[in-house]
C-alpha cells in the first residue's frame, strides 16, 4: 500500500467566473450519498480515509489510493455534470487533521504542512479538471509497468484486457512527460455513455463561452477522450 495525501479545490475556475453559486459542505456530502452534512459523517463515506471539506477544498489522506481514487472519480464526474471544474494534487506521504471540526474552526484547523502545500503546488501545474500525481509517487505505483512512464511506452505496449492493472492505466504523463496525471474515469471504470455525454456539455459550453475563456474545458475534453482510449483497452479482450 502507498500513504497518500490528496488536496483538491471542488469549486473549480469554470464556477468562478461564470456563477456566483459556491459549494457547500451539506452539497458536497449529498454528493458522496451521506444523509448527515459533517466532515465526521463524510469520513464514513471512506472508511479507509481521512476525509474532510475545508470550506469548498477536500483533503484526505490515507493508505489505499486505488480505492479512493475510484470513489473519488464518481465525485469528479458528478462536478462536471453541474458545471465545475475541480482540479486536485496527489503526493506520497500520510498527514494528521482533525475531522471533527465546527465551521466557524475552519480556518484554524486547515492543515498547513509542505505535504499540503505540495498538492496545492501540484493543482496549478495544469489546466482543467484534473488530479495531478507526484513523479515519485507515479513512479513508485508503475514500478512493475515502468514502460509505461512514457506515453510511447504506453502505446507500444498497451497490455490490453489486463483487469488487474486498473490503477497503473489510469496514470499517465502528460504530453511533455514533466508530470503526471489520474485518468480518473480510467480508475472509477465510467461508463463511456456518461463521459461522451459529459464531452457533448463541453462541446455546449465552448459553442458560447470567449475563446480566452475556454481552456479549461478544452482541457477537461482532452483528459476525457484519453481516458475513453485507455478503458478500451483496459475492457478488451486480453489475447494470450
Amino acid at each position: 500500500m502507498h500513504e497518500f495525501t490528496f488536496h483538491a479545490d471542488l469549486d473549480g475556475l469554470f464556477t468562478e467566473n461564470y456563477s456566483n453559486h459556491s459549494l457547500t459542505l451539506k452539497e458536497i456530502s449529498s454528493i458522496f450519498g451521506e444523509g448527515n452534512h459533517s466532515n465526521k459523517d463524510l469520513s464514513r463515506w471512506q472508511p479507509h480515509v481521512r476525509v474532510a471539506i475545508y470550506r469548498n477544498s477536500l483533503v484526505a489522506t490515507g493508505d489505499n489510493p486505488s480505492k479512493f481514487l475510484r470513489t473519488l472519480a464518481h465525485l469528479f464526474m458528478n462536478l462536471l455534470s453541474k458545471g465545475f471544474l475541480p482540479c486536485g494534487g496527489i503526493v506520497l506521504g500520510g498527514l494528521n487533521f482533525d475531522v471533527e471540526i465546527t465551521p466557524e474552526a475552519i480556518d484554524n484547523n486547515y492543515p498547513q504542512s509542505e505535504t499540503i502545500k505540495k498538492c496545492i503546488s501540484l493543482e496549478h501545474k495544469l489546466k482543467g479538471a484534473r488530479i495531478i500525481m507526484e513523479n515519485e509517487f507515479a513512479e513508485s505505483v508503475l514500478n512493475k509497468s515502468n514502460d509505461w512512464l512514457t506515453l510511447q511506452g504506453y502505446t507500444i505496449n498497451p497490455k490490453r484486457g489486463r483487469k488487474d492493472l486498473i490503477l497503473e492505466r489510469s496514470i499517465a504523463p502528460r504530453f511533455d512527460e514533466s508530470t503526471f496525471e489520474i485518468l480518473y474515469p480510467v480508475i472509477g471504470e465510467v461508463s463511456y455513455q456518461i463521459i461522451d455525454r459529459r464531452i457533448a456539455e463541453i462541446d455546449h459550453l465552448l459553442r458560447v463561452l470567449p475563446i480566452q475563456d475556454a481552456v479549461h474545458l478544452i482541457e477537461t475534453k482532452r483528459l476525457l477522450r484519453h481516458s475513453l482510449k485507455r478503458l478500451e483497452d483496459h475492457n478488451a479482450v486480453m489475447i494470450n
